[in-house]
């Protein structure tokens, strides 16, 4: 264990990556100690070790990974890798395929069954297997919305000790089949009146998407107070990206785009509390108000 100053190190992190002065204070107040547990695990497993991370959009997922990426690094000298769940999209041409075969609506990334799992599956699985041969794990650019070239993927080489694995629906419990019947929103309603969209999802869920969220040993949910809030926070990440970005979406854009994602949140704000290890509860103000760890 090195000797680090907490509040230089979380300073140093907020203006690399131009975060507020609410991200110091979840972090000093909280995150740290999420990060000193993540570490207590490490010790405990004495293996390499997969934790997932789920948050819903807008909640800082990406963002609070890499904390713990840098603080694991700083304090304890451990090697840790992030991998987000949008690195496992399937290709640009996959999915313009499984959307005239299934669905249209599967031509927009994101929900279960526009991943690649097998690929992420099989590179995690190597690695905690304590393979000594470098693993690749793809990267996602979502400027070509199309996976990046193999040497730029991400290397699980030998001497890394954690992978973080994050994304909106890790960790996620399929439906029973009954509860898909009635739409949740406008494009359900609309887009997806024979269920057939949302039943592929699910199904897809029920899977491969399980046998790569069993790799996870420790499960972090990062909660938002309601779903209305998704909505908030994630037009306040559009407001961040440059008015001159052709990918900037507008409000009523992204009230469109959470749509895709409604169903499946709702049912994980009531349902993933339970199944977490620590589950970091947010009021709508961004701030957290509490940590509970699983007994």
């Amino acid at each position: 264990m090195k000797k680090i100053n907490n509040n230089d190190l979380i300073n140093n992190f907020v203006k690399a990556e131009e975060l507020d002065e609410n991200f110091f204070i979840n972090a000093n107040s909280y995150l740290v100690d999420i990060g000193d547990q993540i570490y207590n695990w490490f010790l405990k497993y004495e293996k390499k070790l997969c934790i997932g991370i789920n948050g819903a959009q807008g909640t800082g997922k990406s963002t609070i990974s890499n904390f713990f990426k840098e603080y694991l690094k700083e304090k304890y000298d451990l090697s840790v890798i992030v991998i987000s769940l949008d690195d496992l999209y399937k290709t640009k041409s996959d999915r313009e395929l499984l959307s005239k075969k299934i669905h249209p609506l599967l031509k927009t990334r994101g929900v279960p069954g526009t991943h690649d799992i097998d690929l992420g599956y099989n590179s995690i699985n190597s690695f905690l297997s304590n393979s000594k041969n470098d693993c690749w794990c793809p990267k996602f650019n979502k400027n070509t919305d199309d996976r990046c070239k193999k040497e730029e993927w991400h290397n699980l080489n030998f001497s890394t000790d954690i992978v973080i694995l994050e994304g909106w629906c890790v960790g996620a419990s399929p439906q029973n089949d009954e509860d898909l019947l009635n739409p949740v929103n406008e494009l359900e309603k609309n887009y997806d009146k024979g269920c057939t969209w949302r039943t592929f999802v699910n199904e897809s869920l029920k899977s491969d998407y399980q046998k790569l969220f069993n790799l996870c040993s420790y499960l972090i949910m990062l909660k938002p107070p309601s779903f209305e809030s998704i909505y908030e926070w994630r037009y306040q990440q559009e407001n961040k990206i440059s008015n001159d970005s052709s990918f900037k979406m507008n409000k009523e854009q992204v009230i469109n785009f959470v749509q895709y994602f409604q169903r499946l949140t709702n049912w994980m704000l009531d349902e993933l509390p339970k199944k977490s290890d620590v589950v970091v509860e947010f009021n709508k103000n961004h701030i957290i108000k509490g940590i509970y760890y699983k007994a």
